[in-house]
């Protein structure tokens, strides 16, 4: 069982690429299959971000743990490209939400998955002992479709036209066909790892 959870504040506006990519790269000059483009590209963003663990174009997340991890444990944070953290909020022995000064804390995003952990000589509060108590507010991802790494882009270009070609839930009269191999290649290299998922105090 999980002893953390992840909230979606506020969804990502832009994907990878958009439906003149990927017209150009499937040779499509009309508009008829616009909307259909775009749910796919919608899905073959989803896909990716699923195999890699990683927020792609700009969101904002919530991480919700019913603790702190140790006193002075670092608290890892999901989705990669950290950029920012919001707020760090916990309820405190009364049951009363408290928002934990930034001085109290530093944020590592020098590598990844990036972390918190209590500022020099610092240590996390004791919280309610209740399911939900620490609630860590943060932005992350690589920005819009304008900074997202050319591999990731070609990924969702080849998912994108895959989907395209095969529109049924069964081929008939045909070989199996599965998503390219050549989609796993390139966005093998941008997998997170999950550091993150460990929370338990004795970690």
């Amino acid at each position: 069982m999980n002893n953390y959870a992840i909230k979606t504040i506020t969804a990502a506006t832009d994907y990878p690429i958009d439906s003149t990519e990927a017209k150009a790269h499937m040779a499509i000059d009309d508009s008829t299959f616009d909307t259909q483009i775009n749910d796919f590209i919608t899905a073959a963003t989803a896909y990716i971000e699923n195999r890699t663990g990683r927020q792609i174009c700009t969101a904002t997340y919530e991480l919700i743990l019913d603790r702190f991890h140790s006193v002075n444990g670092r608290i890892y944070l999901p989705k990669g490209q950290l950029q920012s953290v919001t707020s760090v909020k916990y309820k405190d022995g009364d049951g009363v939400e408290q928002t934990l000064a930034s001085s109290e804390y530093i944020v590592s995003d020098s590598r990844e998955p990036a972390f918190i952990e209590p500022a020099y000589s610092k240590s996390w509060p004791t919280t309610r002992l209740e399911s939900d108590a620490v609630r860590v507010r943060f932005v992350c991802g690589y920005g819009d479709s304008s900074v997202t790494p050319e591999a990731i882009s070609q990924a969702a270009l080849l998912l994108v036209a895959h989907m395209f070609e095969h529109r049924e839930a069964v081929v008939f009269n045909a070989s199996p066909q599965e998503v390219p191999m050549a989609v796993e290649a390139l966005i093998n290299q941008y997998r997170l790892g999950d550091d993150y998922t460990w929370y338990d105090q004795e970690r």
